[in-house]
């Protein structure tokens, strides 16, 4: 596929290499870069690798060398260099527009709608475009896309533009935060041009920000690896791609985790950013073996002082000279901790690690080697929390130990996490096969729970299946588990119940019941013709096991009840309570109670009464085998 970039350790042989096999044993951090360009598996004892080096072709052989497999570093931090031809439209930038409809945190939130912006750069290469038309489509479920087209202005080779008017989406309600949604933006232009690109949002307010500003890719797959391993929800930030972090997105996050990989280079409004993030009892956690080297002899006076007020720490030495690192006995974070820098499956990029002191009120926690004195790194707690390694935490050699410190860390400078789960919430019944009657009172029953705490339950029923769930039967009831609901409204064999559990953050989670149940018809007019006079009877089938109907005539419009008893007496279902207008009514009854529950075979009664003396209290005997 082509040369590819890797590290190597010059000692001082390789200046005189002159032809041959160059092999040199030791594990020393690499310091110098070289270019792969092919390999022999012949040569060297076990195959070399034919380096090009950057001296020029006076050195060596034409400039090259054969440097024997795994000899001085050969092979770490390898690399592809990829060349991006130039000849096409793509994304130059995506910006989340939550202002409007939204909190305005500049992030897709569950339930939220917002403009995207997008922005497109034509290749330095390509030719201009003209009559550019952009389409948006959502790849994930969990998006929906409200407006999916725009214009951009005319793009010469190299120009940027917006797509105007911008995009807009709807997120579902119930989408996990963290949850990563994938977008497509199709792209037209005069002349049968055509082109697509994609990106992801990650949704949601997540509580670990990671900084990568460093510069490149070596540092942050570490990290990242680190912070799943442990199971943290993060929102990564790369600040070469979305330039300087503003405060206030600093101050959304539980944690910040900021990364300066081997630059060390905070500059003056990361500073800034920081400096009221802290001071505003954020918890950060910032790693960099240059940092101090950075601000303490490249910086000016503005950079020592952010480096002795902020991070707490006084400069030593810009390389300890060690490379193994041991916690504080009794410190939260180091106590037991011990490891080593610069090689095993690290990044191998750790050559000159800081010697620091603490300073204002901050501990200590760990040292290198075993002299307690040299210490690099601390944590402070004050308005904020902070945590300095005066390394970087990506060049620890083995991934547990990685991952040990980093949740150290952070369990550290957050005592207590928010909440990022949605509640669970389980609909007990109605869960398939009920039949419920006009104007039962029914319960419907659920379990809800959440660490926050529940805020409110919705109730919605769906007559189609659970294809929709239009009909709200509660909204903001309190979680007790239980609410009586009197049947009303179309019947359908097709009915689902869905129970919506709210936490105290705005989460939302639901359950539906599992199969359909039915809802008997409510009373129709069989006949609008008025009858001549008023009846009452068993339409049937009576006896029944299943469903049997009573027919009520009237002359004339009459406030009634019809309602099934039992022998004793007592008042077992309501099928109608109400005026009625004159007619043929029929009232279908399953053998229920008013809640829903199958009643034992035997004999029952359907009474209708109502005030009006032409009507006055009619009985009609039912039989009901079981």
């Amino acid at each position: 596929r082509g040369p590819v970039t890797t590290g190597f350790t010059v000692y001082n042989s390789f200046y005189y290499y002159t032809g041959g096999c160059y092999s040199h044993p030791g594990t020393d951090p690499n310091n110098h870069s070289v270019v792969l360009a092919g390999w022999d598996d012949d040569l060297c004892a076990g195959g070399a690798w034919l380096v090009k080096n950057s001296w020029g072709g006076g050195w060596g052989v034409g400039g090259y060398a054969w440097v024997q497999y795994g000899s001085a570093g050969i092979g770490r931090a390898t690399q592809q260099v990829r060349y991006h031809p130039g000849t096409e439209i793509e994304l130059a930038g995506v910006e989340v527009d939550d202002g409007e409809s939204g909190d305005g945190d500049g992030w897709l939130d569950p339930g939220e709608e917002a403009r995207l912006v997008v922005r497109l750069r034509n290749g330095v290469l390509a030719a201009a475009r003209t009559g550019i038309r952009a389409i948006l489509v959502s790849e994930s479920p969990g998006v929906t896309v409200l407006r999916r087209q725009g214009d951009c202005p005319d793009l010469a080779p190299g120009e940027r533009g917006a797509v105007e008017p911008a995009f807009r989406v709807a997120v579902d309600p119930f989408l996990d935060v963290g949850a990563r949604v994938r977008m497509r933006v199709g792209v037209i232009a005069r002349g049968g041009y055509s082109v697509s690109d994609t990106f992801s949002l990650q949704i949601g307010d997540l509580p670990v920000l990671l900084v990568d500003d460093d510069g490149s890719t070596v540092a942050d797959p570490f990290f990242r690896d680190a912070l799943d391993a442990e199971g943290y929800a993060y929102r990564h930030w790369d600040t070469s791609l979305r330039g300087t972090l503003p405060a206030e997105i600093l101050s959304r996050h539980a944690a910040v985790v900021w990364l300066t990989g081997i630059t060390g280079n905070l500059e003056g409004p990361d500073q800034a950013a920081l400096s009221a993030y802290l001071d505003g009892g954020g918890s950060l956690l910032v790693s960099g073996q240059d940092i101090g080297w950075w601000m303490n002899e490249a910086g000016g006076a503005g950079d020592r002082a952010f480096y002795n007020d902020y991070l707490r720490a006084d400069y030593v030495a810009d390389d300890s000279g060690f490379r193994t690192l041991q916690g504080f006995a009794g410190d939260p974070i180091g106590d037991g901790l011990s490891f080593t820098l610069g090689g095993g499956d690290g990044s191998r990029s750790q050559d000159y690690p800081s010697w620091i002191r603490a300073r204002g009120g901050a501990q200590e926690i760990l040292h290198y080697g075993s002299l307690p004195m040299v210490a690099g790194a601390l944590r402070w707690e004050g308005s904020g929390r902070l945590v300095y390694l005066a390394f970087g935490l990506e060049a620890i050699d083995t991934r547990a130990d990685r991952r040990l410190l980093l949740s150290r860390a952070l369990e550290w400078l957050v005592p207590e996490w928010p909440d990022t789960q949605r509640p669970a919430v389980d609909l007990v019944s109605p869960n398939g096969g009920e039949v419920w009657d006009f104007l039962d009172e029914v319960e419907i029953r659920w379990q809800a729970s959440d660490e926050s705490g529940i805020a409110g339950i919705d109730l919605h029923l769906s007559r189609d299946g659970g294809a929709t769930f239009g009909e709200t039967l509660a909204r903001g009831l309190d979680n007790d588990g239980s609410h009586i609901w009197r049947v009303v409204g179309t019947g359908s064999a097709a009915c689902r119940i869905r129970v919506v559990a709210r936490d105290s953050l705005g989460l939302a989670a639901f359950d539906e019941s599992d199969q359909p149940f039915t809802i008997l018809q409510p009373p129709a007019a069989v006949d609008a013709a008025a009858p001549g006079e008023t009846r009452f009877l068993a339409e049937g089938p009576n006896p029944f096991s299943t469903t049997t109907a009573l027919r009520l005539a009237l002359p004339a419009p009459a406030v009634v009840r019809v309602s099934i008893h039992d022998l004793a007496g007592r008042e077992l279902a309501r099928l109608q309570d109400g005026p009625l207008a004159a007619g043929d009514w029929r009232f279908p009854w399953a053998g229920r109670d008013g809640a829903g529950r199958g009643l034992p075979g035997g004999v029952y009664f359907g009474r209708v009464e109502s005030p009006d003396p032409a009507v006055g209290r009619r009985v009609a005997r039912l039989l009901l085998l079981r």
